[in-house]
């Protein structure tokens, strides 16, 4: 992937085009797919911003967040 200039016709399409209205149904197995996969963008991030002690409690807590909201939706 290459990263090129942002142009104003590509800000314009930002901030003017809305989500799709309709709903988004997802299977728990899905449901499931995506909160990894959110929980590996996290550490993911950290890894690039150091490997500091600090970093992890601060990394667990957040994916701890994620986990515990799809837990509390009845995703497991």
């Amino acid at each position: 992937m290459t990263v090129t200039t942002a142009t104003k016709l590509d800000w314009v399409d930002f901030w003017e085009n809305e989500m799709p209205t309709e709903p988004i149904v997802m299977t728990p197995k899905e449901l499931r797919e995506l909160r990894d996969s959110i929980i590996e963008c996290i550490e993911v991030a950290f890894s690039v911003w150091g490997d500091d002690e600090g970093l992890k409690f601060e990394e667990r807590a957040i994916c701890g967040i994620v986990s515990d909201c799809f837990v509390d939706r009845g995703i497991l």
